[in-house]
């Protein structure tokens, strides 16, 4: 099992290295076009690919059965939407990402898009990293508290 924590660490410092070494608007054209936040993107997807399978693993071994079983009645379907709506936050953070690239190309205040672009990828890296820890807490016995 990857500690994705630690592989987004290293991954966010590794974009970090990239946006401040190579601006975006000094890239050739092929770099321009893998700009770091699609690679950001394609990482987040990895991620939930490998995060989600990992969830279902965890929550139907043993361990996680009786995990379940101590968990609140109005937690359960919560738990399980979190998949779909990390996909939903993630698939709407590109789209709007998208948009912005397009705008950071063509020139128009490509400043001020390049930071909204930034911001753009909060809800995904945050939902992300909440939904990684999510199998970590299945799996281990923090659900012995008492039922509420």
């Amino acid at each position: 099992m990857w500690d994705t924590g630690l592989i987004m660490f290293v991954s966010l410092l590794v974009l970090l290295v990239w946006r401040f070494f190579f601006p975006f608007a000094f890239l050739t054209d092929r770099l321009q076009q893998a700009n770091y936040t699609i690679v950001l993107y394609g990482l987040l997807a990895i991620l939930f690919i490998y995060d989600t399978s990992l969830f279902v693993t965890t929550a139907m071994a043993p361990d996680g059965k009786t995990s379940w079983s101590g968990l609140p009645r109005w937690l359960r379907p919560l738990i399980l939407a979190a998949p779909t709506v990390l996909f939903i936050t993630l698939m709407m953070c590109f789209s709007q990402t998208g948009l912005h690239l397009f705008k950071v190309r063509s020139g128009d205040a490509a400043s001020f898009h390049d930071q909204v672009i930034q911001v753009l990828a909060l809800p995904a890296v945050y939902g992300s990293m909440a939904f990684s820890s999510s199998p970590d807490e299945l799996g281990t016995e923090a659900c012995e508290s008492p039922s509420f």
